[in-house]
C-alpha cells in the first residue's frame, strides 16, 4: 500500500512539470496550408507512399498520409555523411515526397543542404513562407 502511494505521488510531482500548451506551429496559416495541399493533392490510397519530415507523427495526424523522419544525430547516432545512405533508406522505406521547413533548425543544418545537393532527384510540387514539399522524382543508386 505505501509503495503504491509512493509511486503515485511521484507520478503526480512530474506531472505537474509537463508543459500542456498548445504547439502553436501546427495553428500557423502555413502550416495548414501546407497539411490541407497534401490532405487534397496526394494520393492516400497508395499506402506505399511515404513522406520524409522532420516531425512525422504530426504530418500523419493531420494529413492521413504515412511519414517517417530523415537521418539526424543523436548523440549515439551521427548524421549520416554520405547522402547514398539516406538515399538508401528512402528507397527502403519506398518514399515519395521530401516536406522541408525553414524554421526548423535540424532542417536548415541538415535536410535542406541535402536538397541543394540532390536538386535533380527533386521536383518542387507546392511551397509557402515556411515549407518545401518535393517528389522524389529518382532515388539515387546504392553505392
Amino acid at each position: 500500500m505505501i509503495i503504491t502511494v509512493l509511486i503515485a505521488l511521484t507520478y503526480i510531482s512530474k506531472f505537474t512539470l509537463i508543459n500542456l500548451k498548445p504547439i502553436r506551429a501546427i495553428n500557423t496559416r502555413a502550416t495548414l496550408e501546407t497539411f490541407q495541399y497534401i490532405r487534397e493533392h496526394t494520393d492516400k490510397t497508395d499506402k506505399n507512399a511515404i513522406f520524409i519530415f522532420r516531425k512525422p507523427r504530426v504530418l500523419t495526424l493531420f494529413t492521413d498520409r504515412r511519414a517517417a523522419a530523415y537521418g539526424y544525430p543523436y548523440p549515439t547516432h551521427p548524421y549520416p555523411a554520405d547522402d547514398s545512405i539516406q538515399w538508401n533508406f528512402f528507397r527502403k522505406i519506398n518514399a515519395q515526397y521530401i516536406l522541408a521547413n525553414t524554421e526548423f533548425k535540424e532542417d536548415r543544418k541538415y535536410l535542406i543542404p541535402f536538397i541543394q545537393r540532390n536538386h535533380d532527384s527533386l521536383k518542387l510540387v507546392y511551397s509557402n513562407s515556411h515549407f518545401n514539399l518535393y517528389k522524389i522524382t529518382v532515388t539515387k543508386s546504392m553505392k
